[in-house]
């Protein structure tokens, strides 16, 4: 192996913007990061998205006194990361950047995108389930405004499950 192809096994390969809004459109999660007076803030989310994939939506919840919505309030810049990877040599990554706002309650168009995009867990804590009577939902819209993404080799030539296949057979 070449110290090339061992920097592309390392560092991954560029993926086109077509290519990152395809695999963007099938992914389920991601991750949101945000900021606060230099301090940075990440939350596990499911998204909703419209057709083009340039707008992205997010439905929060919160519980009494929020660090999610403290954050929320003071990011001018978020960042939402999705990561693909069944084998250690086999990933994808998108990152995206944008803008947060956030949208009333009657706003349509982020129900009908979460509907129809979005995973949904359970809300609850590990003590006990949460009382939704004091849990207030917020619909927040993220406008695209870069996407980049990297993939291994493998993942280039091969889907996930392709390369486990070919990972079981040796």
């Amino acid at each position: 192996m070449t110290s090339e192809d061992a920097g592309r096994e390392l560092f991954g390969m560029d993926v086109s913007e077509a290519e990152a809004r395809t695999y963007l459109g099938d992914a389920e999660f991601g991750v949101l990061g945000l900021t606060k007076e230099g301090e940075a803030y990440t939350v596990p989310l499911s998204f909703g998205y419209d057709t083009d994939l340039t707008t992205l939506y997010f439905l929060f919840a919160f519980e009494g006194e929020s660090k999610k919505r403290e954050f929320l309030e003071t990011t001018e810049t978020a960042s939402f990361t999705v990561v693909e990877s069944e084998l250690p040599d086999a990933w994808t990554s998108v990152i995206l950047t944008g803008t947060l706002t956030h949208l009333s309650d009657e706003e349509s168009t982020a129900y009908a995108a979460l509907a129809d995009t979005a995973t949904f867990p359970a809300l609850y804590t590990f003590e006990d389930y949460v009382d939704m009577e004091s849990v207030e939902q917020s619909f927040y819209q993220f406008e695209v405004e870069t996407i980049t993404a990297r993939r291994s080799p493998k993942q280039l030539n091969n889907t996930a499950s392709e390369a486990i296949e070919a990972e079981s057979t040796r």
